[in-house]
């Protein structure tokens, strides 16, 4: 998944945090509602602290980028958490 839209100033004078990608692991019956309960666990993350504290995560938009079917047993054991931020390079 993408995160898009953040303007997160780094605590040092690099470029402010603008996305990130990230994975979660989701129970569904199809690809779509998988992609929409993976976006939900994203933005009950983002609406809570430490991230909801920041100003620049208000605009914060997700998209499904990627989305593959897992095994039981890794379903199970692999939770996939935090992300993967990046500037935007102008």
């Amino acid at each position: 998944m993408e995160g898009n839209g953040l303007q997160i100033k780094p605590l040092n004078d690099e470029q402010p945090i603008t996305g990130f990608f990230t994975t979660r692991v989701v129970w569904s019956n199809n690809q779509e509602n998988a992609i929409r309960a993976a976006i939900h666990l994203v933005e009950l993350e983002w609406k809570s602290p430490p991230y909801s504290s920041h100003e620049g995560a208000k605009s914060l938009t997700l998209i499904g980028t990627e989305c593959k079917q897992v095994g039981l047993l890794k379903g199970l054991l692999k939770k996939p958490s935090g992300f993967t931020f990046f500037s935007e390079i102008l």
